[in-house]
Protein backbone atom coordinates (compact mmCIF):
# COMPACT_ATOMS: atom_id res chain seq x y z
CA UNK A 1 0.00 0.00 0.00
CA UNK A 2 1.49 3.42 -1.19
CA UNK A 3 1.18 6.10 0.94
CA UNK A 4 -1.90 7.87 -0.81
CA UNK A 5 -3.60 4.68 -0.17
CA UNK A 6 -2.39 4.65 3.43
CA UNK A 7 -4.08 8.40 3.77
CA UNK A 8 -7.57 7.28 2.17
CA UNK A 9 -7.08 4.07 4.03
CA UNK A 10 -7.05 6.19 7.41
CA UNK A 11 -9.22 8.94 6.26
CA UNK A 12 -12.03 6.10 6.54
CA UNK A 13 -11.11 5.17 9.85
CA UNK A 14 -11.48 8.34 10.93
CA UNK A 15 -7.56 8.32 12.60
CA UNK A 16 -5.24 10.31 10.75
CA UNK A 17 -1.43 9.78 12.11
CA UNK A 18 0.43 12.67 11.56
CA UNK A 19 3.46 10.19 10.90
CA UNK A 20 2.54 9.84 7.50
CA UNK A 21 2.86 13.86 6.60
CA UNK A 22 6.14 15.31 5.69
CA UNK A 23 6.78 17.79 9.00
CA UNK A 24 6.60 20.95 6.12
CA UNK A 25 4.17 19.35 3.95
CA UNK A 26 0.81 21.57 3.31
CA UNK A 27 -2.93 21.17 3.22
CA UNK A 28 -5.26 24.05 1.36
CA UNK A 29 -9.11 23.48 2.93
CA UNK A 30 -11.93 26.02 1.34
CA UNK A 31 -13.32 26.69 5.13
CA UNK A 32 -9.60 26.48 6.82
CA UNK A 33 -7.31 28.01 4.33
CA UNK A 34 -3.65 26.71 4.00
CA UNK A 35 -1.97 25.24 7.40
CA UNK A 36 0.63 22.39 8.02
CA UNK A 37 -0.65 19.09 7.23
CA UNK A 38 0.67 18.84 10.91
CA UNK A 39 -2.52 21.00 11.94
CA UNK A 40 -4.15 19.30 9.68
CA UNK A 41 -3.58 16.00 11.24
CA UNK A 42 -4.54 17.37 14.50
CA UNK A 43 -7.72 19.61 12.91
CA UNK A 44 -9.36 16.39 12.16
CA UNK A 45 -9.80 14.81 15.97
CA UNK A 46 -12.23 16.96 16.27
CA UNK A 47 -13.67 17.54 13.47
CA UNK A 48 -14.26 13.56 13.48
CA UNK A 49 -16.19 13.61 16.43
CA UNK A 50 -19.20 14.84 13.95
CA UNK A 51 -18.89 11.96 11.20
CA UNK A 52 -20.88 9.34 11.17
CA UNK A 53 -18.54 7.64 8.54
CA UNK A 54 -16.54 8.39 5.45
CA UNK A 55 -16.55 6.03 2.20
CA UNK A 56 -13.47 7.23 -0.65
CA UNK A 57 -15.75 6.24 -3.61
CA UNK A 58 -12.45 6.57 -5.68
CA UNK A 59 -8.61 6.49 -5.58
CA UNK A 60 -6.29 7.24 -8.33
CA UNK A 61 -2.86 7.09 -8.12
CA UNK A 62 0.33 7.33 -10.23
CA UNK A 63 3.82 7.50 -9.98
CA UNK A 64 6.45 8.69 -12.13
CA UNK A 65 10.24 9.05 -12.59
CA UNK A 66 10.89 12.92 -12.62
CA UNK A 67 14.78 13.64 -13.24
CA UNK A 68 15.46 10.47 -11.33
CA UNK A 69 13.10 11.40 -8.47
CA UNK A 70 10.07 8.81 -8.16
CA UNK A 71 7.55 10.83 -7.66
CA UNK A 72 3.61 9.69 -6.33
CA UNK A 73 0.25 11.94 -6.75
CA UNK A 74 -3.22 11.06 -6.38
CA UNK A 75 -6.80 12.24 -6.23
CA UNK A 76 -9.21 10.85 -3.74
CA UNK A 77 -12.87 11.02 -4.03
CA UNK A 78 -14.65 11.03 -0.66
CA UNK A 79 -18.36 11.10 0.52
CA UNK A 80 -18.47 12.54 3.99
CA UNK A 81 -21.51 11.60 6.21
CA UNK A 82 -21.64 13.89 9.01
CA UNK A 83 -24.44 12.83 12.52
CA UNK A 84 -27.48 14.05 12.48
CA UNK A 85 -30.46 13.29 13.95
CA UNK A 86 -32.57 12.28 11.43
CA UNK A 87 -32.08 11.92 7.54
CA UNK A 88 -28.63 11.93 5.83
CA UNK A 89 -26.24 14.86 5.85
CA UNK A 90 -23.51 14.18 3.23
CA UNK A 91 -20.96 16.43 1.46
CA UNK A 92 -18.62 15.36 -1.33
CA UNK A 93 -14.70 16.45 -1.63
CA UNK A 94 -11.95 15.85 -4.03
CA UNK A 95 -8.43 15.87 -2.21
CA UNK A 96 -5.06 15.98 -4.67
CA UNK A 97 -1.95 14.55 -2.43
CA UNK A 98 1.33 14.43 -3.64
CA UNK A 99 4.22 12.62 -1.43
CA UNK A 100 8.17 13.04 -1.92
CA UNK A 101 10.55 10.15 -2.45
CA UNK A 102 10.85 9.27 1.23
CA UNK A 103 7.06 8.13 1.00
CA UNK A 104 5.61 11.65 2.92
CA UNK A 105 2.86 13.20 1.88
CA UNK A 106 3.90 16.78 0.85
CA UNK A 107 0.86 18.55 0.14
CA UNK A 108 -3.14 17.88 0.22
CA UNK A 109 -5.39 20.24 -1.94
CA UNK A 110 -8.99 19.91 -0.45
CA UNK A 111 -12.00 20.43 -3.00
CA UNK A 112 -15.47 20.70 -1.57
CA UNK A 113 -18.43 23.16 -1.90
CA UNK A 114 -18.71 25.44 1.18
CA UNK A 115 -22.01 26.46 0.12
CA UNK A 116 -23.44 22.75 0.06
CA UNK A 117 -22.33 22.27 3.67
CA UNK A 118 -24.59 25.65 4.82
CA UNK A 119 -27.44 24.47 3.06
CA UNK A 120 -26.90 21.61 5.08
CA UNK A 121 -27.04 23.67 8.38
CA UNK A 122 -30.07 24.97 7.23
CA UNK A 123 -31.46 21.74 7.37
CA UNK A 124 -29.47 20.38 10.02
CA UNK A 125 -29.28 23.43 12.79
CA UNK A 126 -27.01 20.61 15.21
CA UNK A 127 -24.05 20.88 12.17
CA UNK A 128 -23.84 24.85 13.47
CA UNK A 129 -21.38 23.28 16.05
CA UNK A 130 -18.95 21.52 12.91
CA UNK A 131 -16.54 24.57 12.14
CA UNK A 132 -17.63 26.55 15.55
CA UNK A 133 -16.19 24.68 17.94
CA UNK A 134 -12.68 23.31 15.22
Amino acid sequence: MNVVEEYADQVQKLNISPTIFDPNGTQICPAEGTRSLIEFAEGCKPWFTYIDHVVCTQLICKSWKNKEVEELQGVAAFDIYYKVKTGEAKISSIQVIYANQAGKIIYINSFWDLSNFEKLVSKYPELKQVFKNL
